[in-house]
């Protein structure tokens, strides 16, 4: 055993070594060496004495301090990052070590020692790291949109069709008094003007620059409704002679979840199949004469695979060995293949296969990325003039969805006002045929509306008018004052009054958390007027 002598040597060179604090049960430091003195800028006078509080950056929020307090005071050795604040007011970051030490004869705890790793260079590499993937992701998004473009214009000029003819056919129709006519078209124009909304909706998930987040759980059926999303919108860019073609092995309920952000997974799928329908015409390219007799497919199949260690199975793009239970999607073509002396090159960045001009190379590796970002691998199986077959394989997550909190969620506030009474009703947009549009609507409705196409216009009435509007319906994109700055403004002297926020698309306003704290709700336009008003029943209901 080691004597307290040997103690003593052990923790002096401790501190020769390491950066190292001990403090005691409070966190107030009664010891330090110079090693923490040169990184945090303090003397030695400046610290002993002190609370670490002293290093708070406000980086770490308190729900973390309490974690850490609570594992250290239990006796547990913690392992934490802390970003520090110097004297002079620059962030470092420490790999923290804290052992408890313990009086052997009480087992109570009489101090913690410290001992910490500058990892500030890491950190910013991690960052730097970050960003880099962040730009190759929103590059490789903008080439995707450039690949869908043809599509798209071909689906819009579908959907454009049967809107102005429907239209003039019901202009045509109530001119002869032919009702029942004119309603059947303008139903067929509704329709078709939703299938629009609906394009346009997907589209805004590939060009939208998310910010670094976590990914969330979801469930198989939603993947397999993400896939077949993809697969109309990319039809329309196909050959006559290719075929896609959706499989889907999850036919029975409760299969695991997958961990992945589902405009990331639209993104990964959508540039597996372009490059899959690039390898079909290549090999029509390179085989003149087949085109003449076969068609080139491309099938995405979704299954729940098991490998075991057992089966000796490695991802593609990195070194590990797969085990464990996984949600598949695999996206093969009958293309060209992948050559052997190529294979190993694939997921590098800048590296394509493709012929000048015709690929960035970023590709696979923003696949490999996003995929390794969630835990996820990829296996890859090709041949020359044999096709290939991406397997994307998602880690089986075997636990519930949590309740996620959305908009029907409502304050506590009571309210006294029926449906017995015409609610007065605030409406604002720049767009005066929306404002027309509501107007009309909700007249039908039995509110009282007032319209304006200027926010501030709209502010200076409601100042003067505080009691005179139950709710407010208010677009958030507008010159001069958003409804965002409205809204806020609005609810500082009525905090109890609803207010629905629409908006197409910003960057500032993407979920009801970026709302400001009252009765806020966010609705994505094109919103019905159907879903508005029922929002403000159930409010004063």
């Amino acid at each position: 055993m080691l004597n307290e002598t040997t103690y003593a040597e052990l923790y002096t060179a401790i501190k020769t070594a390491c950066i190292v604090t001990l403090a005691d049960t409070n966190g107030v430091i009664i010891d330090a060496n110079q090693n923490f003195c040169e990184l945090s800028g303090y003397s030695i006078e400046e610290v002993i004495g002190k609370n670490h509080n002293l290093l708070k950056s406000g980086e770490q929020s308190q729900e973390d301090y309490a974690k850490f307090w609570k594992k250290i005071k239990s006796g547990l050795v913690s392992k934490h990052e802390f970003c520090n604040r110097a004297k002079d007011g620059h962030l470092f970051w420490v790999n923290n070590v804290v052992v408890p030490i313990i009086e052997p004869e009480t087992r109570t705890i009489k101090a913690f020692l410290s001992i910490m790793t500058e990892i500030s260079t890491h950190k910013k590499m991690e960052e730097e790291k970050s960003l880099i993937h962040q730009q190759l992701l929103q590059i490789q998004k903008m080439e995707s949109i450039g690949q869908l473009a043809s599509g798209v214009a071909h689906d819009f000029n579908n959907i454009l069709m049967p809107i102005i003819g429907f239209t003039r056919q019901a202009v045509s129709a109530i001119e002869k008094d032919n009702s029942e006519k004119a309603l059947a078209c303008l139903t067929r124009v509704e329709k078709s003007a939703n299938r629009a909304a609906d394009l346009v909706d997907k589209m805004l998930i590939y060009c939208r620059e998310k910010p670094v987040k976590l990914p969330t759980p979801m469930a198989p059926s939603l993947v397999i409704n993400e896939v077949a999303d993809i697969s109309t919108m990319l039809r329309a860019s196909l050959s006559s002679l290719v075929t896609l073609n959706v499989k889907n092995s999850l036919t029975e309920k409760n299969y695991p979840l997958i961990l992945i952000d589902s405009s990331e997974l639209h993104q990964i799928i959508m540039n597996l199949i372009v490059n899959a329908r690039d390898a079909i015409e290549e090999y029509w390219e390179n085989n003149a004469d087949v085109w003449l007799r076969d068609t080139g497919q491309i099938e995405v199949d979704l299954s729940l695979k098991q490998i075991s260690e057992e089966d000796g199975v490695f991802c593609s793009a990195c070194p590990k060995r797969l085990n464990g239970e996984y949600i598949q999607i695999s996206i093969s073509d009958t293309g060209n293949g992948i050559k052997p002396e190529k294979m190993s090159r694939i997921f590098d960045p800048f590296f394509t296969t493709k012929e000048v001009g015709k690929g960035t190379g970023l590709g696979l590796s923003v696949v490999s990325g996003v995929l390794h970002n969630t835990d996820a691998h990829i296996l890859v199986k090709s041949a020359p003039n044999q096709g290939t077959t991406f397997s994307l394989l998602f880690p089986a997550i075997h636990q519930k969805l949590e309740e996620i909190q959305n908009n029907d969620t409502f304050s506590s506030i009571t309210h006294d006002k029926k449906n017995n009474k015409k609610l007065k009703l605030c409406v604002i947009d720049d767009d005066p045929e929306i404002c027309d549009l509501f107007k009309y609507e909700f007249t039908d409705l039995n509110y009282v509306v007032e319209t304006f196409s200027n926010s501030l216009t709209a502010l200076n009435y409601i100042d003067k008018n505080p009691a005179y509007f139950d709710a407010i319906i208010t677009d958030y994109g507008m010159p001069d004052l958003s409804g965002l700055d409205l809204a806020i403004s609005v609810l500082s002297r009525q905090p109890e009054i609803p207010i629905l926020i629409c908006t197409g698309y910003s960057d500032k306003l993407k979920t009801a958390n970026d709302l400001p704290k009252g009765n806020t709700f966010l609705f994505k336009k094109p919103v019905t007027v159907s879903v508005l008003h029922e929002k403000i029943q159930r409010f004063f209901s």
